[in-house]
C-alpha cells in the first residue's frame, strides 16, 4: 500500500517553493476578484486565465463575456479568502459557475471553472488540470482510495474532487504542521504536490521544473 505521507514529504518543500513563487502572480488576481472597486479587474482576471491556456480557442468577445460571468458570480457570492468548504459546498459552487461559463462559450469549461473558483475561495478549491488529475488517478489506485458517490457520465470534476478531498484529508495534518514560510493557501500547496507528481518531467528540483505562473496544463 502506498505511503501517502512519504510521498507528500518528498514533494512538500518544492511545492511550498513553487507556491510562493507563483503567489507573486496569483495575489493580484485574487485581489481583483474580491475587490469590486479595483480598476481593470476584468483585464487582470483575463490575463491570469489566459496564462493557464483556459481561454484558448475563444474569440475576444467570448473571453470578455466569460470573465464578466466569473466576476458576477464572485460579486454575488461575496467570496471569502479564508472560507473552508466541504466537498458538497465545493460542488454546489462549481456547478453554478460551470454553467454560468458554459452558457457563454458552449464547451467544456472544467479547468477554467476550477481556476476561476479558486480565485474566489483560494483556501478551499481543488484546481483541476491534466497533471493533477493524472496524480489523483495514480495515487487513488496505489492507496486503495475509491469513489463513494455516484457521478453523472461526463462529469470530470465531481470524481476528481471527491478523491482529491479524500487524499487531502489524509495529508492535511502533515501540511498543517509544516512551515509554509508565510504562504497562505494550504490547498494550493497540495495542488503543487499533485502537479509535480503528475508533470511530464523526470526532475524534482522546482528550479528546473518548467513551471511559470499559469504554465500548468488545463
Amino acid at each position: 500500500m502506498l505511503d501517502l505521507d512519504a510521498v507528500a514529504r518528498t514533494f512538500l518543500r518544492p511545492a511550498i517553493w513553487l507556491s510562493k513563487r507563483e503567489h507573486v502572480v496569483d495575489a493580484p488576481v485574487i485581489k481583483a476578484v474580491h475587490d469590486q472597486n479595483q480598476p481593470k479587474r476584468e483585464d487582470v482576471l483575463k490575463n491570469w486565465l489566459r496564462s493557464y491556456s483556459v481561454l484558448q480557442g475563444l474569440c475576444d468577445d467570448q473571453r470578455d463575456a466569460v470573465v464578466r460571468a466569473i466576476l458576477r458570480f464572485a460579486d454575488k457570492r461575496e467570496c471569502d479568502l479564508d472560507l473552508s468548504l466541504s466537498y458538497n459546498g465545493v460542488m454546489t459552487n462549481f456547478r453554478e459557475l460551470y454553467y454560468d461559463c458554459k452558457n457563454v462559450v458552449q464547451r467544456d469549461v472544467t479547468s477554467l471553472t476550477s481556476k476561476a473558483l479558486w480565485c474566489c475561495y483560494p483556501s478551499a478549491i481543488p484546481l483541476y488540470d491534466q497533471y493533477a488529475q493524472q496524480s489523483i488517478w495514480m495515487i487513488s489506485r496505489l492507496a486503495g482510495i475509491e469513489l463513494k458517490n455516484e457521478h453523472k457520465p461526463g462529469d470530470r470534476y465531481g470524481p476528481y474532487a471527491e478523491i482529491w478531498f479524500a487524499i487531502y484529508r489524509a495529508l492535511s495534518p502533515l501540511i498543517d504542521a509544516s512551515d509554509l514560510e508565510g504562504y497562505p493557501y494550504r490547498v494550493r500547496v497540495f495542488d503543487k504536490i499533485l502537479w509535480m507528481i503528475g508533470e511530464a518531467n523526470y526532475n524534482r528540483d522546482p528550479r528546473k521544473v518548467g513551471l511559470a505562473a499559469g504554465a500548468a496544463k488545463g
